[in-house]
């Protein structure tokens, strides 16, 4: 008893026209020994030899590889390639997608991680400017306040000690040399 399936029955490998939709990718079913294509999403390479000029996959075929990939496609792109063995067929399949459509999402995703770092570190940066101004404003009111003193358009005064840290010890300093000098 023997049975016949036709390679072009649309029930047996039908789906594989449907599954390949990204443009560039494609699907094949690959005999092992006769290294023939037993289908594929393009009706024409049907019983096609797998091309012996891409040395990637007659290494990946020598050692059985099974798993994704990059490599270059017969036609010179670069391919991210998954193979699956179906051992009781002696046949495996392989899916390949252009790098340039498989890696889309991870290029935007670094595109976005880029923008947000920047944009991150950019109100890092104002809101330490900000902080940095009010921490430093009674140093820059004194400063104010001893360019009056000096050009004489004020009399020469005690300032206002606001704070117990540096700048009130600077501004305690400067009122010391004002009673020295008055």
């Amino acid at each position: 008893v023997m049975g016949i399936i036709p390679l072009s029955d649309t029930d047996v490998f039908g789906q594989l026209e449907k599954a390949s939709a990204v443009p560039g990718s494609y699907l094949l079913v690959v005999s092992r020994h006769e290294r023939r294509i037993v289908a594929a999403d393009d009706k024409k390479r049907i019983l096609e030899t797998v091309n012996d000029k891409v040395p990637l996959t007659n290494r990946r075929i020598r050692e059985k590889f099974e798993g994704a990939g990059i490599g270059v496609n017969p036609h010179g792109v670069e391919v991210l390639t998954v193979r699956r063995t179906l051992p009781r067929a002696a046949w495996y399949v392989v899916a390949a997608v252009p790098t340039k459509v498989a890696f889309v999402p991870i290029v935007n995703l670094k595109l976005q991680v880029i923008v947000t770092a920047a944009l991150l570190t950019f109100f890092a940066f104002v809101i330490l400017l900000l902080l940095l101004r009010r921490l430093l404003a009674p140093l820059d009111a004194a400063g104010q306040a001893m360019r009056r003193m000096t050009d004489g358009s004020e009399p020469l005064t005690t300032l206002p000690i606001q704070r117990r840290d540096e700048i009130g010890q600077l501004i305690r300093n400067f009122n010391k040399l004002v009673v020295e000098r008055k």
